[in-house]
């Protein structure tokens, strides 16, 4: 970015007001900020928030990264203030809030449910986009703790009896809709289950089955799809 939308004058007008903080995660061991990433919600970098006086992070840069990318993330940092300071929110004002806070990682998967038990007036449209979330978070929350086939197939239970109850992640590219079908196909590999697999792969083919990444990956899931079939009909 140094080289590209933080070198031109319009980024150096636009600078002007705000303080700007670049902090470099080296990894050394001791560093007197060596979380601060992971702290601030970071999963990677680089990662582009704003925050407030007092260092909490009020919005999270996922537009373009150009002077006008970091223009509406700076728009929407002081939109998600004034909300937030507004005493007498009315329902959709709190629901809308409610979803900020939730993109920006407020909220453990408990703490969530908490909050979202308390709105009020919710519209269909503002429902559905909480009720993914939260299934989101609590696919993460279901995740295996440890690593290792039998944790995988744990995990991989628990969703394939959310599964069952017609709970499911959206369809995309998501870290969610992967981990959720890839376990359950592992449980289906354990306990023999062909039929579970076969619905967790049309899942996964769904949405990944044309891209030519993933082509080594069908392959081996295929493989394993055989080998289960031939286990389940008494073969080797």
């Amino acid at each position: 970015m140094e080289r590209g939308a933080l070198s031109t004058a319009e980024f150096r007008e636009f600078a002007k007001e705000y303080i700007l903080f670049c902090h470099i995660t080296s990894r050394v061991e001791g560093e007197k900020y060596g979380k601060l990433l992971q702290e601030k919600g970071g999963t990677g970098f680089p990662y582009l928030v704003a925050m407030d006086a007092e260092g909490e992070v009020i919005a999270v840069h996922k537009g373009p990264r150009t002077t006008e990318g970091f223009a509406a993330t700076m728009q929407d940092a002081a939109d998600f203030q004034a909300l937030a300071n507004k005493e007498d929110l009315t329902p959709a004002e709190a629901s809308k809030l409610f979803l900020i806070k939730l993109g920006m990682g407020r909220y453990d998967f408990e703490q969530a449910k908490a909050e979202a038990a308390k709105l009020t007036e919710v519209s269909d449209e503002d429902q559905a986009k909480i009720d993914d979330a939260l299934l989101g978070m609590e696919i993460a929350s279901l995740a295996p703790k440890s690593r290792g086939p039998e944790a995988a197939a744990a995990s991989g239970k628990a969703y394939a009896e959310m599964m069952a109850n017609g709970r499911e992640p959206a369809e995309g590219e998501t870290r969610s809709f992967q981990m959720f079908y890839i376990l359950i196909m592992e449980h289906a590999f354990q306990t023999n289950n062909v039929a579970l697999y076969e619905k967790g792969l049309a899942k996964m083919k769904a949405v990944f089955g044309e891209k030519p990444q993933a082509a080594r990956f069908f392959e081996a899931k295929e493989k394993q799809l055989a080998d289960l079939k031939a286990r389940a009909e008494g073969g080797d």
